[in-house]
Formats: C-alpha cells, sequence, structure tokens
C-alpha cells in the first residue's frame, strides 16, 4: 500500500525562477522596443503641437542604445537645455 504525503499550503511569497527574471531583463534592455514604442507614439499624437517625440536615428540605433534627436526644450521666459549636444548628426 502506498501512502500520500499532504502538503499545507505555503504561506510565504515563492518568487517565480530567476530564469524568467533574466527573460524579463532582457526583453525590458532591448532598445529596439523603445524604438518601435517612440515611432508608434509618434504616429499616435501627430498633430498634437504640445507634445513633440524625438525621432529615431535607427540606422545608428542597436538593442543596447537609442540614439535620437535632440530636442531643445522651451519654457516661460525663454530657452533652456539640460545640456548642449556634443555634436550634430546632420
Amino acid at each position: 500500500m502506498c501512502e500520500v504525503a499532504e502538503y499545507p499550503e505555503p504561506t510565504i511569497f515563492m518568487s517565480p525562477p530567476i530564469h524568467i527574471h533574466a527573460w524579463q531583463l532582457a526583453v525590458e534592455m532591448d532598445f529596439r522596443t523603445e524604438v518601435t514604442n517612440a515611432n508608434r507614439l509618434r504616429a499616435f499624437l501627430k498633430g498634437n503641437k504640445s507634445v513633440t517625440v524625438p525621432r529615431i536615428h535607427e540606422g545608428l540605433s542597436t538593442e543596447r542604445m537609442i540614439v535620437m534627436e535632440w530636442i531643445q526644450v522651451r519654457l516661460e521666459g525663454g530657452t533652456s537645455s539640460v545640456c548642449e549636444p556634443a555634436h550634430s548628426l546632420h
């Protein structure tokens, strides 16, 4: 005769396996997804004059780096930017 052991339900949170976290991190860190999202957002906001989505230089962007256009920020009372661009791609 065989005995079946019964175990109580776990009372602590059991984290998913590490490989799932590694996969999710890899997906989040793939900037090609962000390029796609930026292009979709630009298309969605087309015609909206109050929001500017920077254009992506897709030929220079990779899964680990995004290269996008410089946008000068205009604030009330003048023009401001956090820093000056190191160089122009044009």
